[in-house]
């Protein structure tokens, strides 16, 4: 873990390392995000290096304590292969189907 990283975080990341055997609440953006990570098989880490945003950013949105910008869940959607509307507010199947070109 970063050494900077802030003693209230690190105890959430913590907490969230002993809770990743518990499935992720998807009613969540932080939960479905976890979800798309974890079937993608990426680590925190790498999806933070491969998408350009921060580790701390992802593990902040994933414990719900920061929401995404519609840009940046867009960012994750595509990274991960699932719907961004499915991401963003949990509405349609976590992947996307049929794409309109229009």
């Amino acid at each position: 873990m970063p050494d900077d990283m802030p003693s209230a975080l690190l105890r959430q990341v913590k907490t969230m390392q002993r809770d990743e055997k518990a499935p992720p609440d998807v009613s969540t953006l932080g939960g479905r995000l976890r979800k798309a990570r974890e079937v993608a098989g990426l680590s925190q880490r790498t999806l933070a290096k491969e998408t350009g945003i921060s580790e701390r950013q992802v593990i902040r949105i994933e414990v719900n304590e920061d929401f995404a910008r519609p840009e940046t869940s867009k960012i994750f959607a595509d990274r991960l292969g699932v719907s961004h509307l499915w991401l963003r507010f949990g509405e349609g199947d976590m992947y996307a189907t049929g794409a309109s070109t229009n």
